[in-house]
């Protein structure tokens, strides 16, 4: 938004991005809907004066063409703060084009060049809204483009100078809100914010800027955020949110184990916070999936799967489960192919446990497949009871499927007759009294059951 500080309202969840703290005249005083209200008492127009509100006061506020003016600029504004200054230009300009001395159009038009960055075109407009007007804030306005013309240094300078002093803090506030609206990823000018928020005792607004910075501040200045939220940190030390501020830095500077730690702090801290707390458990989950992403390019499986496992352990989310799937899923074929054949049961198993509702056919599908492919490998093999366990596994993914059902049943009907050539007769009545249960009608599987239990 331009001409709004870029920070956040005061949550009682922590600090998140997403809203100004300046986004409207009721709490800020600067941006779009200020610069309605405030424009001198010098705007005019052929057979048309406004006084200081911008109100008509030589024509009826009805009139056709006040209504024109108004309604075109509110459209400027809407677009201002939606991000589109070409479109706001073009709704100004409509009003210029019918009275060229309007001085609140032209300061639009002026704040639509500032927010593309071309300051020498904005000069021009905001000089022309000057000359019609005795309002500060576009004396303000004019200001600041003079200032931001001369260079990212320059206005490092000018925003440290009004910032420090109260009569000219709200100037150096809005400056600096036109600098990150530009260039957000600019770390210098963001903590001069934070350091000046800091000094009122808007903790708030502090943290939402820090919050901003997580996403916008490069690699190569990551270093001086860390110092920042770490001293942040170090004055908020009962506040959860600081620690949770602490651990996205860490974890985007790479020190996961120091991240682990920050957000273990923010969840004991965040616990009447219920959702809060969530979201925390959330972004700390997601240290884990990172290092199992690591472990699993290494090629470290059985660190990969704690990783994953303590994940989602933390926080239960259909993303990390559909991951964690799917990485199981090529663990159980890789092992597969290396002839670990109850390895990969167990892998398929997980994937199977930890696959999302919202998985596609085709996933499950492929999992079946990759049971039954894995339960003839086991008979093959001769491990009866693991075939039974991998087609219990296939049915479990598709109980309504006659055919799956079938061969679970003939499974347990084979395990049994083995285990029966065993003198295992107890064994086998389990076995076989399973595969009567699947189909009781079926006068093989009772006879062998019948058989068994003579035995007994």
């Amino acid at each position: 938004m331009i001409g709004a500080i870029t920070s956040l309202l005061p949550t009682t969840s922590g600090f998140l991005p997403g809203q100004s703290a300046a986004s409207t005249a009721s709490t800020s005083g600067f941006g779009p809907d200020f610069l309605l209200s405030v424009i001198g008492s010098r705007s005019t127009s052929g057979g048309a004066v406004y006084d200081s509100n911008g109100r008509l006061i030589t024509e009826n506020e009805n009139s056709p063409n006040v209504k024109f003016r108004t309604q075109a600029l509110e459209q400027a504004k809407t677009l201002l703060k939606i991000g589109d200054p070409a479109g706001a230009r073009a709704a100004a300009n409509s009003v210029l084009k019918r009275n060229s001395s309007d001085a609140i159009a032209a300061a639009y038009v002026g704040r639509t060049y500032l927010a593309e960055g071309n300051y020498e075109v904005a000069q021009r407009y905001f000089s022309r809204a000057a000359s019609g007007s005795d309002s500060e804030q576009i004396q303000s306005d004019l200001r600041i483009a003079q200032v931001l013309g001369k260079g990212k240094d320059e206005a490092l300078g000018e925003i440290k100078r009004l910032l420090r002093q109260p009569a000219t803090s709200r100037e150096g506030a809005q400056l600096a809100a036109y600098v990150l609206d530009l260039d957000p990823g600019n770390i210098e000018t963001r903590v001069e914010l934070v350091n000046f928020y800091e000094k009122l005792g808007r903790t708030e607004l502090a943290g939402g800027e820090l919050a901003d910075a997580l996403d916008t501040t490069p690699p190569e200045k990551l270093d001086l955020l860390v110092r920042r939220i770490e001293t942040f940190n170090a004055a908020h030390t009962e506040d959860a949110s600081s620690f949770d501020l602490l651990a996205q830095v860490y974890v985007r500077s790479g020190r996961l184990t120091e991240a682990q730690d920050a957000f273990e702090q923010a969840i004991k801290l965040s616990e009447e916070n219920i959702d809060f707390q969530n979201q925390i458990k959330a972004d700390y989950a997601k240290t884990y999936v990172t290092l199992a992403r690591d472990d699993k390019t290494a090629g470290r499986d059985d660190e990969a799967r704690q990783n994953y496992l303590k994940s989602l352990d933390i926080s239960s989310s259909e993303t990390t489960k559909g991951e964690y799937s799917d990485y199981e899923f090529d663990r159980a074929d890789r092992e597969i192919r290396a002839g670990h054949l109850k390895l990969a049961l167990q892998s398929l198993d997980n994937a199977r446990a930890y696959q999302p509702g919202s998985a596609s056919d085709e996933k499950k599908d492929a999992l079946i497949e990759a049971y039954e492919r894995l339960a003839t490998k086991l008979v093959d093999s001769g491990d009866l009871k693991s075939a039974v366990d991998a087609r219990y596994g296939a049915f479990l993914l598709d109980p309504a499927d006659d055919t799956r059902k079938r061969a679970l049943a003939n499974a347990h009907d084979a395990y049994g007759l083995d285990l029966y050539g065993k003198a295992d007769y107890r064994g086998a009545l389990r076995q076989f009294k399973s595969a009567v249960n699947y189909y009781n009608t079926d006068t093989s599987y009772a006879t062998h059951y019948a058989d068994a239990q003579s035995h007994i």
